[in-house]
């Protein structure tokens, strides 16, 4: 679909995805793999958020959709997160970017992979 219609941008709603619409999983792998081509994502369907990832993509070569979850002031460190979509061309070097079985429990989806990685700071 995205290269069909020549997309820039992406905002899904996770909503849609359910197996009552025939959709059974959400593509969280396939999202990953976009936004390390480029792409830019938002997710819950936020087309505001997909428009600035894509000029960061554009302006700084590689840009993320994640949200901050929490702080460790103890450590300097914040987890960054979402639900299962990443931009893999991010990741820590030297560290391995593993694939998972995500059992998507806030959603009535079926399980799906996503990529599992550390972002370089």
């Amino acid at each position: 679909m995205v290269k069909k219609e020549t997309l820039n941008a992406l905002a899904i709603n996770f909503s849609a995805f359910d197996p009552s619409t025939g959709i059974e999983t959400i593509p969280f792998l396939g999202i990953s793999k976009l936004l390390g081509e480029g792409l830019g994502y938002g997710g819950e369907g936020d087309i505001y958020s997909a428009t600035v990832v894509y000029l960061l993509q554009l302006l700084a070569d590689k840009a993320n959709f994640v949200e901050m979850f929490t702080t460790d002031y103890k450590n300097n460190c914040i987890l960054m997160n979402h639900m299962g979509e990443s931009n893999p061309q991010m990741a820590k070097r030297n560290f391995p970017i593993r694939m998972i079985q995500d059992d998507l429990s806030l959603s009535n989806c079926l399980p799906t992979a996503i990529l599992s990685f550390t972002l370089e700071p």
